[in-house]
């Protein structure tokens, strides 16, 4: 897909997240920084983020729960 099918990064943003992604590393592949959505951008990195944060942080309540159950509890039944 070439850069002139991209709708323009004001309006791809809200209609069409999918193709925003495409067109924004497209244009970062390119070196059209220039033409990069920042706002949009940071806004998804900083949302990326914070989900990997959230879900290492669940994995990691999750892990010393069982370690302290495998600990204190003597049967699999106990559980």
């Amino acid at each position: 897909m070439g850069m002139a099918e991209f709708p323009a990064k004001a309006t791809l943003y809200g209609q069409d997240f999918c193709l925003w992604v495409d067109a924004t590393v497209a244009k970062l592949r390119a070196g059209e920084f220039g033409k990069v959505d920042w706002e949009h951008l940071i806004e998804e990195v900083e949302a990326l983020a914070k989900r990997d944060r959230r879900e290492l942080e669940s994995r990691l309540r999750l892990l010393m729960s069982y370690l302290l159950r495998r600990g204190y509890i003597e049967s699999p039944e106990d559980y």
